[in-house]
């Protein structure tokens, strides 16, 4: 299915290019390309993860500019998107400077250049849809990347996570105790294997995650 753009009148302008908006035919997504095929493929992906999320208790309801850039330049390292909070709006690297921006080892590595571009706009659509949930303490940074890494994981191809599972060497299950800040900082790639394998192990890993998106649980704690 092709997916109706209505252009919207401005200009967005990025490091080389410049950058039209278009809305999306999901009306929740407005997207900043540098072309209507890229915008296309920008919405297709949003909606299809829209879709996805909301059938694991992740409800997106307020509205979304993703934004399709070459680079992030809020953030060094291997940044492949990123939420901007109280914004509701994302950045994602274009398919071509994300292949050439990602790890070429670590627990992403056997995943397709395909594949982890949409894996990517679900971690970050779960982000915007997390931003709902209040926090009780100075950062809920823990939680919200766990929900973000689960759902990045779950809506994964069938073949794409094996890849990942298949590198998986964690010999006990994880406790809650794991999940936290100073290891998504520290091990950001260790942090998504062990929510990944704590989130399946959860009797009813979508009734875990309902319980995290209305404020029930948390990862993080406030510092002694």
């Amino acid at each position: 299915m092709r997916y109706v753009l209505s252009l919207i009148i401005y200009i967005a302008a990025t490091q080389h290019t410049v950058a039209e908006g278009y809305r999306c035919e999901d009306q929740l997504f407005l997207v900043e390309a540098t072309s209507p095929e890229l915008a296309e493929r920008t919405c297709h992906s949003a909606a299809k993860a829209r879709a996805a999320l909301s059938t694991c208790s992740v409800h997106l309801k307020d509205p979304v500019t993703i934004s399709v850039v070459d680079a992030i330049e809020e953030l060094t390292g291997s940044c492949l998107g990123l939420y901007h909070c109280g914004d509701g709006q994302v950045e994602i690297l274009s398919p071509d400077a994300m292949a050439a921006a990602r790890e070429t080892d670590g627990a992403f590595a056997g995943i397709s250049d395909d594949a982890l571009w949409d894996s990517i706009i679900v971690h970050e659509l779960t982000h915007a849809a997390y931003e709902g949930v209040t926090c009780p303490f100075s950062s809920c940074v823990a939680t919200s990347e766990y929900a973000a890494f689960a759902m990045q994981l779950r809506f994964l191809p069938a073949a794409e996570l094996a890849q990942f599972a298949a590198r998986d060497i964690l010999e006990t299950q994880p406790s809650r105790d794991a999940i936290s800040p100073i290891m998504y900082f520290m091990a950001p790639d260790r942090f998504a294997e062990l929510s990944w394998r704590h989130f399946i192990t959860r009797p009813d890993p979508c009734g875990y995650m309902e319980w995290i998106m209305t404020g029930q649980i948390f990862f993080d704690r406030e510092g002694p």
